[in-house]
């Protein structure tokens, strides 16, 4: 692609990308407001099981399905129907464990029956997330990234009407209940996503859905072995992540309250951090995810072709311009952080970690973009390797920095965790990249 052709699709799909984005943040705000911090707190709380189960849920099925399309478009068919198979086994099975399994989490693990609305309404929230994974990935695969872009915009529309509704219709109902409509915003977007995948394609796939069925009960047309022996590796690594996450609020609940903190004040702490101050810091990562949707099918396409050099030049080029956007934003929330919060949220609190957490937190804008590369040289043992590494150190971090500093080592031990994830991944592509250039030589 000539460099002026490679300028105008980024600068496309940027655009729509920071519109979806805003659309994203003007749905935080209004929820936010109306809702109050402790019904979203309350929501950051199911957040860890959340990731956990729908990385169970999805076995990474956009990375795999993108890659293994970008490498081989004749395997379409029967790569959606093995996947679709994958998926219903799953979603099934998840659902079932998260409803017999609510009543000990919110006792036992949170210590808050208050959460119990949110795990009920989470249980919907499965499948869905699932068949929109596949669709996705589908579309990745086949290189329509402005769709996919095009998507993130119906995804975050359909959130913000639910959210809107919501507003008028339930503004009177408690905590629990108003957090528990923060996940049902999660699944009507996921439905809007959805739909714009199939209705704006220009490749017409709902017309192949009988055909899709026709050959479903093939067996020959099955890849299930080459799905899971990509996805497992790749999944294992974000599992690990995943588990450490989930372990992040009961951590922090058990060594709070031996220390005499009361569960309100914990979660109420937590929520400003993690649902106010780390998601406004990691907001300009839609920017790199956008990259990193680009950079996949296109680098898979390169390494198909052994055309190792091209390839690495894309990576570093797409890297690079994530980095210096990553570190402009980081600069606002740096030298105004209060005003910040005060037009986002219309909150006071929280300025001085945000202002403290700004620039160590650009490396996060450029995580997406070295997993996208990770994933089309097939490193998946590489990724595991430095996952079970960053995440251990996480764990270790978040006995010593709670115990030490409170929720605010929630955010250190984020950040140590990365960092490690960051340079051993950044180390494994680099390296990749040099002994296939030597083989080609």
């Amino acid at each position: 692609m000539k460099k002026k052709n490679l300028l105008v699709v980024l600068v496309n799909i940027l655009f729509i990308g920071l519109f979806a984005k805003g659309l994203s943040i003007v749905s935080k705000i209004i929820m936010t407001r109306s809702f109050g911090l402790e019904a979203i707190s309350i929501f950051s709380m199911i957040n860890p099981m959340l990731v956990l189960v729908l990385t169970l849920s999805n076995l990474s099925l956009p990375t795999v399905i993108a890659t293994l399309i970008s490498k081989n478009r004749k395997k379409c068919t029967s790569i959606i129907i093995s996947s679709f198979s994958l998926c219903i086994v799953l979603c099934l099975s998840l659902m079932i464990i998260v409803n017999i399994f609510t009543p000990f989490i919110s006792s036992s693990l949170l210590h808050s029956e208050k959460v119990i609305p949110c795990l009920r309404a989470f249980i919907l929230l499965i499948p869905l997330t699932s068949i929109s994974s596949i669709i996705k990935g589908y579309f990745l695969g086949i290189g329509e990234i402005k769709l996919t872009s095009v998507a993130q915009v119906f995804e975050e529309s359909g959130r913000l009407l639910f959210i809107l509704i919501a507003i008028y219709l339930f503004t009177n109902q408690n905590d629990e209940f108003k957090a528990s409509l923060c996940v049902y915003s999660l699944c009507l977007g996921e439905v809007f996503q959805m739909g714009a995948h199939i209705i704006f394609s220009s490749n017409k796939i709902y017309k192949k859905v009988r055909y899709i069925l026709q050959e479903f009960t093939k067996k020959e047309n099955y890849h299930l072995q080459e799905i899971i022996s990509f996805s497992l590796p790749l999944t294992t690594a974000r599992l690990v992540g995943s588990l450490t996450y989930f372990f992040e609020p009961i951590i922090l609940m058990g060594i709070l309250i031996k220390k005499g903190q009361d569960a309100t004040s914990i979660t109420c702490e937590y929520g400003l951090l993690s649902s106010f101050i780390m998601p406004l810091l990691l907001m300009p990562g839609f920017l790199s995810t956008t990259l990193s949707n680009y950079l996949l099918p296109k680098m898979g396409n390169l390494i198909g072709k052994k055309e190792y050099k091209e390839a690495k030049s894309l990576f570093i080029k797409i890297l690079t311009i994530s980095l210096v956007i990553g570190i402009g934003i980081s600069s606002l929330f740096f030298l105004f952080p209060s005003f910040i919060l005060k037009v986002v949220y219309s909150l006071e609190e929280g300025s001085a970690s945000l202002k403290a957490l700004s620039f160590p937190f650009v490396v996060f804008y450029i995580e997406s973009i070295i997993l996208a590369a990770m994933n089309a040289l097939s490193l998946s043992k590489e990724a595991f390797i430095s996952t079970f590494t960053s995440s251990l150190l996480r764990i270790i971090s978040l006995f010593i920095f709670v115990d030490k500093i409170g929720t605010f080592g929630v955010a250190l031990a984020t950040l140590v965790s990365v960092y490690t994830d960051v340079s051993m991944n950044l180390f494994f592509v680099l390296r990749s990249f040099r002994n296939n250039e030597k083989r080609i030589l």
